[in-house]
């Protein structure tokens, strides 16, 4: 006899007929992995239905009201999934009707157990499928969290990556104005110095001090002017490094926007010799519900992609302008462009044009970025030789 594990067990409970089998009979059908329990009392099968995971139920026809079918209509409430085969004589076949409504299987008796046993056998084939396809469904959800996983990971990759090389951007714009206040700090010593001497002494004129005062009027608004840009620099760095499971669905401006790219851009685009044409014809106070350090490192992303297309430099627009109740980010670069084959994946898997200097991962991120903070698209246009131009396009708050 074969043995048979417990997956390829088919449960079958019988309700209220134990007598269509013999002994001989179930042994025969528990070679096939058919497992019987059988039931008289409807109370006790209903709330066995309940507890328990039944494949196929067998009722028979005499057991079930004619009229209005209770019975199966109860174990339908109960179990909608169970497949059931009703025992019916031929003269009591079910209408096309009841089969439907119930979805259930109607087997006409006969003298022969082998009969019973064959339309078993097909339903179990319907039960396993089912099975597989609950299976299959499972291990797809399972599937997709991984990979929501795996793109949350690379998205947290891209940001790490970005972020150092705003640090190395901040770091670099640092330098211009600390040194800068650090002349303002001694040239502010010498006059304090001056002044103090002076103190006193016939000679020096009220016009001489008034001279004085102003020279450190203007060294203290040049330290000020300086506060305010490396506070503005500091501000840029916390927002960036901000944790991902804050959930900073804040509003930004226009503006704010802008100026922040230019701080971030500035000295990365020295770097690839591009110049940055940026026109805004929208007004600067207007507001964007969402993610600023998203909006920012995704059109940080692609700006830096077209920067890297020159191979000696060249210009890039970056156009920002309002259309159909949308706001539309335009990047343009006039360099080499992207081949129709990679153009068609690009939204859709990690591709890259830039061979082993390039991982895919910031256009796709930057995708799957827009999409999920702003509720909004990215399209791209492209001409092999003449160039790419990208469109964000977000809903208006």
């Amino acid at each position: 006899m074969t043995v048979l594990n417990n997956s390829s067990i088919t449960k079958v409970l019988i309700h209220n007929d134990d007598a269509i089998f013999s002994v001989d009979d179930k042994e025969k059908f528990r070679h096939y992995g058919l497992e019987f329990e059988f039931f008289n009392d409807t109370l006790s099968m209903l709330e066995l239905l309940k507890n328990k995971d039944v494949d196929i139920l067998i009722v028979s026809f005499n057991n079930a009201d004619h009229s209005d079918y209770t019975i199966i209509a109860s174990i339908r409430d109960v179990c909608p999934e169970t497949e059931i085969i009703l025992l019916a004589d031929d003269d009591r076949i079910p209408s096309m009707d009841i089969i439907l409504k119930y979805s259930i299987h109607v087997h006409i008796r006969t003298n022969s157990p082998n009969d019973l046993l064959l339309e078993i056998l097909s339903v179990n084939k319907i039960c396993l499928q089912r099975k597989q396809i609950q299976s299959m469904e499972k291990d797809k959800k399972l599937l997709d969290i991984r990979l929501k996983e795996i793109h949350e990971t690379l998205i947290d990759n891209e940001r790490l990556y970005f972020l150092g090389s705003i640090v190395g951007s901040i770091t670099h714009n640092m330098k211009t104005p600390l040194m800068c206040i650090g002349t303002s700090i001694e040239s502010l010593k010498e006059l304090i110095n001056e002044y103090s001497l002076s103190v006193g002494d016939p000679s020096v004129t009220d016009d001489d001090h008034r001279n004085i005062a102003k020279d450190m009027e203007v060294q203290t608004a040049n330290l000020y002017q300086y506060y305010v840009y490396l506070k503005e620099l500091a501000q840029v760095l916390k927002d960036q490094t901000v944790s991902r499971s804050i959930s900073q669905y804040n509003s930004f401006t226009i503006g704010n926007l802008i100026n922040r790219l230019n701080i971030i851009l500035k000295d990365q685009l020295k770097i690839y010799r591009c110049t940055l044409n940026t026109q805004c014809n929208i007004d600067n106070n207007t507001i964007i519900k969402g993610k600023l350090i998203s909006l920012i490192q995704v059109i940080n992303n692609l700006i830096v992609n077209s920067a890297e297309a020159y191979e000696n430099g060249g210009t890039i627009n970056l156009s920002i302008y309002e259309q159909n109740d949308k706001i539309l980010f335009v990047i343009e670069d006039f360099a080499g462009g992207i081949p129709e084959e990679i153009k068609e994946k690009l939204f859709k898997e990690l591709i890259t044009t830039k061979g082993k200097k390039g991982t895919g991962i910031g256009v796709y991120s930057s995708y799957r970025l827009i999409k999920n903070d702003f509720m909004g698209d990215v399209d791209v246009k492209s001409e092999v030789g003449k160039g790419t131009t990208f469109t964000i396009s977000i809903p208006r708050s």
